[in-house]
């Protein structure tokens, strides 16, 4: 083979990743980050390479080619034009794409996506596409959406503005107490962020469960809000036992699980997670996960300051058989780390006050269970000072004291003496190569 000038970049971070660049002629080849690249040419200016002519390339669960792209080799975003891309679920061919670590832009595209079972694949036909890749969602403007063959269940029509993706789940299995069973979720944007559908799952040996989804994703400059609510019930007509309370299990059962988070005027944000449920064995039957008894439900209101945190917290015990400690309610003061005048000493801690609601067996009466009430505040106040003894080297020596008081039972003090180490390590090695 004919000798060729070649040059070998290797960049080690402080994630320890590394980056190989291959330079040759008449074909380029270039792994970047896990990404390999091949090419009829290619020029680097900074950390931008520009690559040029029959353009491939291949990641651990794509293949793409296209007639040129950008690639920073500090960003590890991708900007490519006339794009054909095969990835684990699905495809996608545009005229113009960017790809980054938290979005995708898709320019007059054309989408294929793999719903994960069934055999019925979303086809998109789009003139602008948006996809969040930590949301996985996307969103569409000028589409044309079809799934499979069948018009009649998502007709293929041009829709106006902005789509959301058909949201599609199907499981299936066969289990002793449930026999063969399918499990599948179908959700549709039927309003701007409202996305409406339904949760139909069949058992042979105990019949259908049914009910409603609803989700809500608006993501807005001064209020952002997130719902998550599905529903199920089940005339059961297997064999359901008792609950753990030993009570029998009636033959009409149902659950309804949801999730929020409102996120208001960049200060406020209000969480819940709640479930009613008509048992404590239908999360081990017919729920999500295998346990046998129902998480707990609750909410939470912060509101962040210039330097500090408000949190007000309450878990409810909104199921019979739940057995767990109750907090009604816990509110908490942060203060964030503030520095004492210009010494470099900073100081930080929090107070938490807890009305405590529990039960548990009573002593004299084995299995029987009582309420115990009971007050709780906890106070923590600490200082450190950071200090950088060298490039990308921190050590912070850290001196608090903790005083948690239980009303009408005891005191506890807790001292604390110590220090956080840090550092960071990185190196460029430039080289030659004999490819």
């Amino acid at each position: 083979m004919e000798a060729l000038k070649k040059s070998l970049i290797v960049i080690i971070s402080g994630y320890f990743s590394v980056v190989l660049l291959a330079v040759t002629d008449p074909r380029v080849r270039v792994e970047m980050a896990g990404i390999g690249i091949e090419a009829d040419h290619l020029s680097m200016k900074d950390s931008l390479a520009h690559v040029l002519g029959n353009v491939r390339l291949t990641g651990e669960n794509f293949y793409a080619r296209c007639e040129d792209l950008e690639y920073d080799i500090c960003t590890k975003d991708i900007h490519a034009n006339a794009l054909d891309i095969a990835m684990e679920r699905g495809y996608a061919s545009a005229e113009e794409a960017f790809f980054s670590s938290e979005r995708i832009t898709l320019k007059n595209a054309d989408i294929g996506l793999n719903a994960g079972g069934g055999g019925m694949v979303p086809h998109l036909k789009t003139e602008h596409m948006e996809y969040d890749r930590r949301k996985r969602k996307g969103m569409a403007r000028s589409a044309r959406i079809k799934i499979g063959e069948i018009p009649l269940i998502i007709p293929s029509v041009t829709v106006g503005d902005w789509v959301r993706f058909v949201g599609l789940r199907f499981d299936g299995g066969h289990s002793k107490k449930l026999g063969g069973y399918i499990q599948s979720e179908m959700t549709y944007n039927i309003y701007e962020d409202l996305h409406w559908g339904l949760l139909w799952d069949v058992y042979t040996k105990r019949g259908v469960l049914i009910g409603p989804v609803v989700k809500v994703d608006s993501e807005g400059e001064l209020i952002c809000s997130h719902l998550d609510l599905r529903t199920g019930y089940i005339c059961d007509r297997g064999e359901r036992g008792a609950d753990i309370d030993g009570v029998a299990i009636e033959k009409k059962r149902w659950y309804i699980d949801g999730k929020q988070h409102h996120h208001l005027w960049e200060r406020v944000d209000i969480l819940s997670d709640f479930l009613w449920a008509s048992d404590g064995q239908i999360g081990k039957d017919f729920y999500s996960n295998d346990d046998a008894d129902i998480r707990d439900s609750f909410g939470e209101l912060d509101y962040r300051g210039e330097n500090d945190l408000w949190t007000l917290f309450s878990r409810v015990k909104m199921n019979r058989y739940q057995h767990f400690p109750q907090q009604i309610p816990s509110i908490r003061w942060e203060r964030f780390p503030q520095e004492i005048f210009d010494s470099g000493i900073y100081y930080f801690g929090y107070i938490d006050f807890t009305r405590q609601k529990f039960t548990q067996e009573g002593p004299e009466h084995p299995g029987q269970w009582e309420a115990v009430e009971q007050n709780r505040i906890d106070i923590y106040w600490g200082i450190n000072r950071p200090t950088e003894l060298g490039c990308g080297i921190n050590f912070t020596p850290l001196l608090g004291g903790r005083w948690t008081h239980y009303c009408g039972d005891c005191d506890r003090f807790l001292g604390e003496l110590g220090f956080d180490w840090g550092a960071d390590f990185y190196a460029f090695y430039p080289s030659t190569f004999p490819w």
